[in-house]
């Protein structure tokens, strides 16, 4: 009686399509990254507690109705996770997709549509559950014993099918950490479901881990040494601390060893900066023959052999942030909107445009597309910079007013030779050393002589290259670098400020429109092509670009060990001569004598010893490491992105401004 009940209340059918939900995301994304028995444990779970919630509605032809809704709207949820997918690489929280939509679809609404057509075959594989469900027959209204059995017959496979689950979970300790204290959206997503993510991300938004005043202890540096820091008194910070958070940080902060002075502090003392924050480059568009004067940057000056920016699913806004502020661009759960955007609602003065704006320094900013997207036109002048992009600028006082939109050629993307054209004059014309920021678009997807301008304007160039259609429309978008550059060394030199400036180039993320889920690709991985066949590996995929060059350096000086995005601001600065403080920055400087450090969004690590590979528990071992030398630095990354969320959040830096 009970099993023809069950079935002909048709309960299963829920639990059985956030199975088929889950499963279809996971072969139409990627395919070889979700674990598979997580998947179909917590999605049966969820399915089995929503089929039982349903289950208390009393009138057959209610609870029919409710279901289908709740179908369509899971259904909807799947498609939408499908695109975001196809478009970034990455699953995003509903919050972040909400805020981001507006802006993607007011700028990029060419490509939002290309996306979608794309991938309309997915709509009617997410759509046939609900569907399928309509043709079904209203049930008959059950008596109250059957009733009873029914619940507690869900009720009782949801908790065992959860609890089996989690105890799988927490057995495996990478994926306890991904669970629970290294939890991210999009890769939970891929481990566990997306269903399953979301339910994470709804509950960690209601509770935060916080570090504990017990885990830390305050070092104190050696007095032989000189060390990039100030002299804060920690000890009476946290005695006077009624916040807990902020109590927190003062503890984690003074048992940070700040990085020591080294033969490089302040060798560019007074020289002029210029920055570019380079649209999707990659080192792989870098030939003596194709690009000589991107090639004679990277290879003379500090040459920085492993070099990598990781992705944490924010796109340009997120390489910005690692970039500029040496923070993790990591949001909390149920938070809306990117880290740089949320930041930029706090105090932004510990950031590298910020304390060269302290140390005299004239500070711009200029972009090639809208200054108002990622509200840019907020953020940057936050960080004291004068921000000028298409249609406005955002000034700081005594500097001129300028729209780049009535400058720069029309088309998509726009061209980095014509930013370097209208703007140099606009900043080279005092005897004030300048600080310089260039955010460039010509780099950016879509890859393909049709859609991009600049894989037009440029495509002379490659046309005689073995390489596929899209790899050459790529290269010859990132020409037009090459181009910006060779004008701007010219204009240096004309204006008598090359041995006075130093060049600092880095790109904002990885190429992400040439991975295998671009839409358009069809599952092919031109990034692989691009690189040659190294970008299957985790840390090779995020593989980046850093040139730092001055012209009165005569030999190049080679750096070998890992280095990544977030160690960019302290090497400048203590390159710069810049006073500051080292323990409230995420990354180290890439010049003083640790082992380097790099660490992905999924918690995998890379040092100059091991590579430690977060979705299955590998290290591969390249110096002999020992285990609790691995799970020492594996805490120490937990720490850094724990605490670099906890000061943005807890706009810790403006309690610290009477000391930084």
């Amino acid at each position: 009686m009970l099993k023809e009940t069950y079935l002909k209340d048709r309960h299963w059918f829920l639990p059985l399509s956030l199975i088929y939900f889950e499963l279809a995301l996971a072969f139409l994304t990627d395919l070889n990254n979700h674990n598979y028995a997580l998947l179909l444990l917590f999605s049966f779970s969820l399915g089995l507690f929503l089929a039982f919630l349903l289950n208390i509605i009393t009138s057959p032809k209610i609870k029919k109705a409710i279901t289908a809704i709740l179908l369509f709207i899971i259904a909807f949820y799947f498609i939408l996770e499908f695109y975001l997918f196809r478009a970034f690489g990455y699953f995003y929280p509903p919050e972040t997709v909400l805020h981001m939509s507006s802006g993607v679809l007011g700028s990029f609404s060419g490509s939002v549509l290309k996306t979608f057509l794309s991938g309309i075959y997915a709509l009617p594989i997410f759509l046939l559950p609900p569907f399928f469900f309509l043709y079904f027959p209203v049930t008959a209204k059950k008596s109250f014993p059957a009733f009873l059995r029914s619940c507690a017959l869900l009720l009782v496979l949801s908790t065992v099918t959860e609890i089996s689950a989690i105890s799988y979970v927490y057995s495996v300790p990478s994926l306890k950490d991904a669970y629970r204290d290294s939890y991210e959206f999009s890769n939970a997503s891929k481990r566990f479901g997306l269903l399953c993510s979301t339910k994470l991300n709804f509950i960690y938004s209601r509770s935060l881990p916080d570090g504990k005043p017990e885990d830390f202890q305050s070092v104190l540096p050696s007095p032989q040494a000189s060390y990039n820091s100030f002299d804060v008194d920690f000890d009476a910070l946290i005695e006077q601390e009624s916040d807990g958070d902020i109590e927190n940080l003062h503890r984690y902060y003074s048992s940070v060893l700040p990085s020591e002075q080294n033969g490089y502090t302040g060798i560019f003392k007074g020289k002029n900066l210029i920055f570019i924050c380079a649209e999707a480059f990659s080192p792989y568009c870098i030939s003596p023959e194709k690009t000589p004067t991107l090639y004679k940057l990277s290879q003379s000056g500090f040459v920085f052999e492993n070099y990598y920016n990781p992705s944490f699913g924010e796109s340009t806004s997120g390489g910005e942030y690692a970039l500029l502020l040496s923070q993790v661009p990591k949001r909390g759960s149920g938070e809306v909107g990117l880290s740089m955007s949320l930041a930029g609602e706090g105090n932004m003065s510990y950031s590298l445009p910020s304390l060269f704006a302290l140390n005299g320094y004239s500070c711009k900013g200029y972009h090639n597309n809208s200054y108002t997207y990622y509200s840019r036109n907020v953020t940057h002048p936050k960080m004291n910079m004068s921000w000028y992009g298409v249609g406005g600028s955002v000034k700081k006082d005594g500097h001129s007013a300028l729209d780049l939109g009535g400058l720069l050629s029309a088309g998509w993307p726009r061209s980095d030779t014509e930013l370097i054209e209208h703007t140099f004059g606009h900043y080279a014309v005092s005897d004030e050393p300048f600080f310089t920021y260039y955010l460039t678009v010509s780099g950016h997807n879509n890859y393909s002589f049709s859609e991009n301008t600049q894989s037009r304007n440029n495509a002379a160039v490659y046309e005689d290259s073995p390489s596929s259609e899209k790899i050459k429309a790529y290269l010859s978008c990132q020409y037009e670098l090459e181009k910006a550059l060779s004008l701007l060394l010219k204009k240096l030199e004309s204006s008598g400020n090359l041995d006075d400036t130093v060049i600092v180039l880095s790109n904002d993320h990885y190429p992400y429109g040439l991975s295998s889920t671009w839409a358009g690709n069809n599952g092919r991985d031109y990034l692989s092509e691009l690189s040659g066949g190294t970008s299957a590996d985790a840390f090779e995929k995020e593989r980046g670009c850093l040139i730092i060059y001055n012209s009165a350096l005569k030999e190049p000086i080679r750096i070998s060990k890992p280095v990544s995005a977030f160690d960019v601001t302290p090497t400048v600065l203590n390159l710069f001569g810049i006073s500051y403080d080292s323990r409230f920055f995420v990354g180290c400087d890439a010049l003083a004598s640790d082992k380097g450090l790099v660490f992905l969004s999924d918690g995998s690590i890379m040092t100059d010893g091991f590579r430690y590979y977060a979705g299955n528990g590998k290290v591969v071992n390249i110096k002999s490491v020992s285990e609790t030398e691995i799970a020492e630095i594996k805490q120490a990354v937990k720490n850094k992105i724990r605490f670099s969320f906890l000061a943005r959040r807890n706009d810790y830096f403006k309690v610290l401004k009477p000391f930084i």
